[in-house]
């Protein structure tokens, strides 16, 4: 179920088919270099996670950090578009 709701690129609220959507619209917005980044690095954190590892321990830290990700993901979207 985790490796479902994380990884799924088919399920509208999975974070990775999130980052796909994001990755796509961006890609039509110029300036998009350094939120692209963001959102590579992020799927490269998801994609690599040891999910069955983080259902016994480590999820809250997971999650922390994918938060922490996308936070600086705003915060780059916002200084790019909309300062």
């Amino acid at each position: 179920m985790l490796k479902f709701l994380l990884q799924d690129e088919s399920l509208p609220r999975a974070v990775a088919c999130c980052l796909t959507q994001m990755e796509i619209c961006l890609r039509e917005l110029p300036k998009n270099a350094m939120p692209l980044a963001s959102i590579a690095a992020l799927r490269q954190r998801l994609n690599t996670a040891a999910v069955p590892e983080l259902a016994r321990e480590g999820l809250h830290e997971f999650i922390d950090e994918l938060q922490l990700g996308l936070g600086q993901l705003h915060d780059q979207i916002a200084a790019t578009y909309f300062a």
